[in-house]
């Protein structure tokens, strides 16, 4: 060991770089003498300690490594300036001011006028939420608008062309820090000019506008209170048909919508666009409300939206206006299918039949939006009935509820709820039903098709008005007995059925059976003789039907007369 000491030190340096001696051995030479120690030590940094003894001392924080490696001529910005980026990725402020200092370029990876998100200093400490390192970057002039090269390459190909270079960043450093609360950063920004306050990617609307989007997340409002207040555009609709206001209360941001109010937001939009959405409807839309069919007032549901309903009512909004080409606040309600807040809309003044933009009323919104659950469908009908709208009034369809109810296509409804009719027409009240529709509508739907239907209204008071037609039509299924041409026994009897409890005059009732009897149809006769309770209206038994049968008229009796019509 003595005669290697005192070798020169160029002999030494050419020993301790050849590849016989490794890392250990280098080290365990470094700690015999200061000498040895020198030139171990360069030997070490400059066959083994390139990347290694950087990538420590960056992580570490370690800047007397840094000079070491630069006093031995090491690269310190490896691999296109990755010790800058990783010095922010840490959060190692000191090692990067001093790799700055040192020659690392602030931005180096650009794709056009934007910073690539893999080697920005300035993306990473925004991440890491290091105000400092971010105020002193941007101090420095680091770029603050950011491209994903990963995204662009697979968009655009891997092409030099000048027609692949990227014209709107991906992010910006105000959306990055309006999104971690970071309120000195966002002011620096906007105040020195640095980026717009409403400046959108191509990912992202303005701040204001991402923000609003956080779905029920309130940890964001004192960076949203602060865009306000450096001058965000709070009723810009950048990208939708939503303005800011509209937005908050769509997504139930509560917190975001009272400061947007606070802060003068319009509660009816100003702007022209075709179908701009207002704030007062966005109230109803898919409400999440609780017990939604308990009987409570609104508020025991959900104060914090009957709040702001109440709020936005005292500041001008109006309760009869359609949004473009949609529904009013009614219409919505109905729409979105919450009792609730329809019962409380026509409290305060909603017109249960005004037509909105949309050519609907909200009745004709219940029918088209009906629900399968037989409980929401009969709750919010009766909502709306009591509300003043009708059940014989024409719809847009041309039908009346009650025809909508009979001659309804979606079969899950009367599926789900077999006993619908009968269940609205406990509802009726005069004010709802013209009794003298009913009859007009038994008389329409009076068939072996609507038989159920026909009984349910019968029951409710229908009577057949003009009982020509459906005596001729009862007397024709007798006389396809006679002429023995086929019928359908099921249909037959359930006509005859309908008949027997048609209210038809005595007289007619008689007439029938006369002539089941001279056809010799005892079906028809088995039917219409059944007793007393079969037409309790009629009044007319089978002893009062025979003695009908015996009367003479001119000389002729009734039975005679029948078998000559024959």
């Amino acid at each position: 060991m003595a005669n290697l000491i005192r070798l020169p030190e160029e002999l030494l340096l050419e020993i301790t770089t050849c590849d016989v001696l490794g890392p250990i051995d280098l080290a365990s030479l470094a700690l015999v003498n200061k000498r040895l120690f020198r030139v171990a030590n360069e030997s070490l940094y400059k066959t083994f300690g390139q990347r290694e003894a950087i990538i420590s001392a960056v992580m570490n924080g370690n800047i007397n490594t840094l000079e070491v490696a630069l006093y031995y001529g090491l690269d310190i910005h490896y691999d296109k300036y990755r010790a800058v980026c990783m010095a922010s990725r840490h959060r190692q402020i000191e090692v990067m001011k001093w790799l700055l200092n040192h020659g690392a370029p602030v931005d180096h990876d650009l794709i056009g006028t934007f910073a690539s998100i893999s080697n920005s200093p300035l993306f990473f400490a925004l991440h890491r939420r290091d105000e400092e390192a971010v105020l002193f970057l941007l101090g420095l002039g680091a770029i603050p608008r950011f491209i994903n090269l990963d995204l662009h390459n697979n968009i655009n190909g891997n092409s030099d062309d000048d027609d692949s270079i990227p014209t709107v960043a991906d992010e910006t450093a105000l959306h990055i820090a309006s999104g971690l609360n970071m309120l000195q950063v966002m002011e620096v920004l906007v105040r020195e000019n640095i980026i717009p306050i409403d400046e959108a990617t191509s990912t992202n609307p303005p701040a204001l506008h991402m923000l609003n989007r956080h779905y029920y997340d309130i940890d964001f409002i004192p960076a949203f209170h602060k865009l306000i207040e450096l001058g965000a555009d709070i009723n810009s609709t950048p990208s939708s048909n939503l303005i800011p206001l509209t937005l908050a209360i769509t997504l139930r941001q509560f917190a975001y919508a009272e400061a947007l109010l606070d802060a003068g937001a319009d509660v009816t939009p100003k702007h022209k666009l075709p179908r701009i959405y207002h704030p007062i409807h966005a109230c109803f839309w898919n409400p999440r409300i609780k017990g939604i069919l308990d009987t409570e007032p609104l508020e025991i549901h959900d104060p914090p939206m009957y709040a702001l309903l109440t709020r936005l009512l005292k500041l001008g909004a109006d309760l009869h206006e359609s949004y473009p080409g949609g529904h009013t606040p009614l219409g919505c309600a109905v729409y979105y299918k919450t009792p609730p807040y329809v019962s409380y809309l026509l409290s305060i003044g909603s017109r249960v039949n005004e037509i909105d933009a949309a050519a609907y009323t909200p009745l004709d919104l219940f029918v088209r939006r009906a629900d399968t659950n037989p409980i929401v469908f009969l709750r919010m009908l009766q909502t709306l009935l009591r509300g003043g709208a009708r059940m014989d009034t024409p719809l847009r369809s041309g039908l009346t509820l009650l025809e909508w109810i009979i001659e309804q296509n979606d079969r899950s409804i009367s599926t789900a709820y077999p006993d619908l009719l009968r269940e609205v027409l406990k509802m009726a009240t005069p004010a709802m039903l013209d009794q003298e529709y009913l009859d007009k509508l038994l008389a329409k739907y009076f068939d072996t098709d609507h038989y159920e239907m026909c009984l349910v209204l019968m029951k409710y008071g229908a009577t057949l008005r003009d009982y020509d037609e459906a005596f001729t039509s009862a007397r024709r299924f007798i006389l396809c007995h006679s002429e023995q041409a086929p019928r359908d026994s099921e249909v037959h009897s359930r006509y005859m059925q309908m008949i027997t409890r048609a209210n038809l005059p005595e007289k007619s009732i008689a007439d029938l059976i006369a002539y089941a009897r001279l056809a010799g149809d005892e079906e028809s006769i088995r039917i219409l003789q059944s007793d007393e309770e079969v037409w309790p209206s009629s009044g007319l038994s089978m002893n009062m039907a025979l003695a009908l049968l015996s009367v003479e008229e001119n000389g002729m009796s009734y039975t005679d007369r029948l078998r000559e019509a024959l």
